[in-house]
């Protein structure tokens, strides 16, 4: 897919695809990317949500987890710190609180969908949901996940990314700077702010953290969007 002016860069396109080729890399972000984007796709009623939401409160995050240690320190303590407290919270109250944070009915104060950010009217389906769904077809990509969502919700994308690494890791880097990392920062702030268990605030400033680290690492250069929201 050629690229556009406000597409995203690399820095250095070789070490990039160096890393790409590692495979310790590429397992260990698309074990990270799926646990987190589990936990964000789907209720913590639901199996997958739940093993996920297990296995990182058995992790030893502060200094395990694969992502973020070089230039996230504190955030990791932090989230392992609400990830650990998160344990004691009710199941009930959990899948209260995902309602409340991801699907609604009533105003959401962190939308978890990149087009409310993006497209200028702030709306589901909105014309980057289109673009992400253009360069899925271009790459014959599908999502694992078939509910009325769309792919552009953010537990769904990260899911996708973790198959992307795994199954054509040489378009992740388009996928996170072009359809991730221009919203995801600004999202997992509202997210961390907006959430009142501590589990959901964990799970946003780990993943901030991980896809800041993952910026780094592949020095991307993400598209320049405007939010608008």
């Amino acid at each position: 897919m050629a690229q556009q002016e406000d597409s995203y860069r690399l820095e250095d396109a070789d070490t990039a695809r160096e890393m790409l080729r590692n495979d310790d890399f590429i397992e260990a972000y698309a074990t990270a990317a799926r646990l987190l984007g589990a936990c964000l796709a789907f209720s913590p009623k639901n199996e997958n949500a739940a093993r996920s939401l297990q296995a990182l409160r058995e992790v030893y995050i502060a200094a395990d987890w694969p992502f973020g240690a070089a230039n996230a320190e504190a955030e990791l303590l932090q989230a392992a710190e609400l990830i650990a407290l998160g344990a004691c919270e009710d199941g009930e109250a959990l899948a209260t609180e995902y309602q409340r944070l991801f699907v609604g009915p009533g105003h959401l104060a962190a939308p978890p969908w990149g087009s409310v950010y993006m497209d200028h009217d702030k709306v589901l389906y909105g014309c980057t949901w289109v673009e992400l769904r253009e360069w899925m077809r271009a790459y014959d990509i599908e999502a694992e996940y078939n509910e009325r969502v769309p792919e552009d919700q953010i537990g769904r994308l990260l899911v996708m990314s973790a198959d992307v690494a795994q199954g054509c890791s040489d378009v992740l880097p388009e996928l996170l700077g072009d359809h991730l990392l221009p919203w995801v920062g600004h999202y997992f702030d509202l997210l961390a702010a907006e959430a009142r268990l501590a589990t959901y605030q964990g799970v946003a400033l780990l993943a901030k953290a991980t896809l800041s680290d993952m910026q780094a690492l592949l020095g991307i250069t993400p598209a320049n969007r405007r939010l608008y929201r």
